[in-house]
């Protein structure tokens, strides 16, 4: 093996440890304020428990709302001027924006920073596009696996952390430490991840309307298009949930308040999904991308039906814990899969449409959730939920082709190394 096939192997495998480590703590400073929120809410001067709940939700899908826009602007610079200064600009951007939201005086001013954040954010797709940049074909599968991880790992012990933060230091004083936080992610990243990168001669030529005509060009083709799809409907999916299963949970303990079992129902699903993504990760690389995904699915919408029959709320945080193990599957191997359907010049652009696809569906996941429970009562919807997952299930069956991973011969001009990405 030749010495600058040595270089190229440490590299990926050294920005997957950076990227991971970045990527956790970004997610778990991004999830700091999960617990308190609306508690935060009610100390700017709305006291109604409902109304609270009301602007929780709104500042919520305002975030969500901008990174839906946002998210392709952001892939598009990103294969111009490298992907590891887009995610530096995302993580320090996000830091900014965070502490601000610390210094709100009332809600709209809240909003006005929850609007910013999401503006400036994309810390996701910009780490996965930088870490699928430079990994060998063969390997994105695993790759994208492992950082998923990261993900679930952020995910689970950000509230944990946060809602300590917030009772030890105060809610202003949370959101300043999580914007400390998201620099110190930043720093890290700058400091040790490193990529290889020269942009195509199109991006550097091109002005902005072209860089849109191209960027549509790029999400309209079948193998990415199928991919994205298959991409909302399994964030879709999940998201119904989370305005039914707490009321769910108190419906079945006759608890006035089921705050603590529901705390204990999402932990644990983000713990399964969290040794899911571990295991899928080298999975994947045995029996194929697509296989996993397909069976995930498939198994997620069985698992479901159970959620009809369950009399008491540990048989239904059973239940989701174990649906968990097949959803982790399903966000590994999804992110794999579109790293896979487009070429490396245009991986920024396919990770900044796959954020809008989520975006898209975690807004409009919860507000489907609410609307399905109203019509046909809370069983129905994890009934509903399933059938989502048996769409994802043959969705990705009849519309996903997989690419062979043996890497193709360079389509660009060979690559140099920038100290900034």
């Amino acid at each position: 093996m030749t010495a600058s096939r040595h270089e190229a192997d440490g590299l990926w495998k050294r920005n997957l440890y950076v990227i991971w480590a970045a990527n956790f703590l970004s997610i778990a400073s991004f999830s700091f304020v999960f617990p308190f929120m609306p508690l935060f809410i009610q100390q700017l001067g709305v006291p109604d428990p409902g109304q609270a709940a009301l602007w929780t939700g709104i500042a919520a899908g305002a975030s969500g709302l901008a990174l839906f826009v946002s998210g392709p602007i952001w892939g598009m610079i990103g294969d111009r001027y490298g992907r590891k200064r887009n995610l530096l600009r995302a993580l320090f951007g996000s830091a900014v924006a965070v502490a601000l939201t610390g210094l709100a005086g009332d809600v709209y001013q809240l909003l006005l920073f929850r609007l910013l954040v999401g503006a400036v954010s994309g810390t996701v797709p910009a780490a996965m596009a930088l870490v699928a940049s430079q990994t060998p074909r063969q390997k994105v599968g695993f790759v994208m696996g492992i950082l998923q991880t990261s993900m679930y790992a952020g995910s689970v012990l950000g509230p944990f952390i946060g809602g300590y933060l917030a009772q030890a230091a105060g809610f202003r004083n949370a959101f300043f430490i999580a914007g400390g936080a998201l620099a110190l992610s930043g720093v890290v990243t700058w400091w040790l991840a490193k990529e290889e990168f020269r942009p195509s001669p199109q991006e550097v030529t091109a002005t902005p309307v072209a860089h849109l005509k191209r960027f549509y060009a790029t999400v309209k083709t079948p193998e990415l298009l199928s991919v994205l799809a298959v991409m909302f409907l399994v964030q879709l999916g999940p998201v119904i949930t989370f305005p039914v299963l707490p009321l769910f949970l108190k419906e079945l303990s006759g608890q006035e308040t089921s705050a603590s079992l529901t705390g204990t129902a999402f932990a644990l699903m983000g713990v399964s999904g969290l040794v899911a993504s571990f295991l899928v990760a080298r999975l994947s690389q045995r029996i194929g991308l697509k296989v996993v995904l397909v069976s995930g699915a498939a198994l997620a919408g069985l698992f479901y039906l159970p959620m009809l029959l369950v009399s008491g709320p540990y048989q239904a945080i059973g239940v989701v814990t174990v649906v968990g193990i097949f959803n982790g599957a399903m966000m590994s191997t999804v992110t794999g899969l579109l790293a896979e359907a487009v070429p490396r010049e245009k991986q920024g652009q396919a990770f900044g449409a796959s954020q809008s696809a989520f975006s898209l569906a975690f807004g409009l996941g919860p507000l489907a959730g609410g609307a399905l429970a109203t019509l046909i009562g809370l069983r129905l919807v994890f009934l509903a939920n399933g059938l989502v997952m048996l769409a994802v299930a043959l969705v990705t069956w009849r519309t996903i082709s997989v690419r062979k991973t043996a890497e193709a011969a360079p389509t660009q001009p060979p690559s140099v190394k920038t100290k900034a990405g």
